[in-house]
């Protein structure tokens, strides 16, 4: 799953209660994408490049490390 969020200018009084729920959201398998209100707003084609090349990257198998022999 993906959660796409666009912070805004008082984002940055709220740091920490953003980290704690990116790591909640994360702990349930969701990956967190950020942009800028300034992004999106300047240059919103930068932003659907990035946001696409993100979704394929979540869409490939992912590589996990193999059973240790050892259980």
């Amino acid at each position: 799953m993906l959660a796409v969020e666009i912070d805004g200018d008082s984002h940055g009084e709220q740091e920490e209660y953003d980290r704690k729920r990116t790591e909640r959201l994360n702990s349930l398998d969701v990956t967190v994408v950020r942009y800028s209100n300034e992004e999106v707003m300047k240059n919103i084609a930068g932003v659907y490049e990035d946001l696409k090349k993100k979704i394929i990257d979540l869409g490939k198998p992912r590589k996990t490390k193999p059973p240790d022999k050892w259980g």
